[in-house]
């Protein structure tokens, strides 16, 4: 997670020193438009995004435990055939 937040961080700021470069500056205009727009969008729409970002988030924890709990071979049958036919 830390690594995304670097990442960024770092798009920030090649933006914010893209608006005082003066060949730069109409692109980073452009994509700080687009990006207030997505965020007033979202704030809009602030309770379905909070409903998709809570199922998703319950859906990829259901995953990692089913990951975590379950044998190879029920999670990915191909797996047992591929030992099978493997000899092993």
């Amino acid at each position: 997670m830390n690594q995304y937040l670097a990442y960024a961080a770092i798009a920030v700021a090649i933006l914010l020193v893209g608006l005082v470069v003066p060949g730069v500056k109409v692109i980073a205009e452009i994509i700080v438009k687009a990006l207030m727009e997505f965020f007033v969008e979202i704030f809009k729409h602030k309770g379905k995004f909070a409903i998709w970002l809570v199922k998703t988030l319950i859906s990829d924890h259901v995953r990692l435990f089913q990951h975590a709990l379950q044998s190879r071979d029920s999670i990915d049958p191909t797996e047992k055939i591929r030992r099978e036919a493997e000899g092993y």
